[in-house]
């Protein structure tokens, strides 16, 4: 954790509110417990699905619906790891945004100063291994 706990403890603050992991939302929970029973408000571990209907503009939708899991090479609290898609639209819209991902993947790199980079590397090993775990679960 990091050395916000001094922070969690001061009777001045009232309020305290973070993004992260369940265990991130305990942790400051109990700490601010400890001190002047301060609000907390917790955003833990969502998903952050998007959902397209029918009568959606799909162009529109696959473009919003690869860029919102792609930004930032999906290491945000707010990536659109999740799609619910209507039946009737789901087979076309599913291998549309395999073409997004596809083309995407040209635009990786390791160098963020490169031009073409455009998709940055993932931030430690740690966080590469997982998300090669989802792709070979995607396989």
């Amino acid at each position: 954790m990091l050395q916000l706990g001094l922070y969690y403890h001061h009777m001045q603050i009232a309020k305290i509110s973070i993004t992260g992991s369940l265990g991130a939302g305990l942790k400051v929970q109990e700490q601010a417990s400890k001190s002047n029973l301060k609000k907390v408000v917790l955003k833990l571990g969502g998903k952050s699905p998007a959902i397209v209907f029918n009568d959606a503009d799909i162009p529109t939708a696959l473009r919003n619906c690869s860029l919102g899991f792609l930004v930032n090479s999906g290491q945000t609290c707010a990536a659109a790891s999740r799609v619910y898609i209507q039946e009737d639209v789901a087979s076309a819209f599913i291998e549309g945004l395999k073409t997004q991902f596809e083309n995407a993947s040209k635009a990786l790199g390791a160098d963020p100063k490169e031009k073409t980079t455009q998709l940055g590397p993932i931030a430690d090993k740690r966080q590469f291994d997982r998300a090669m775990s989802f792709i070979e679960k995607g396989k």
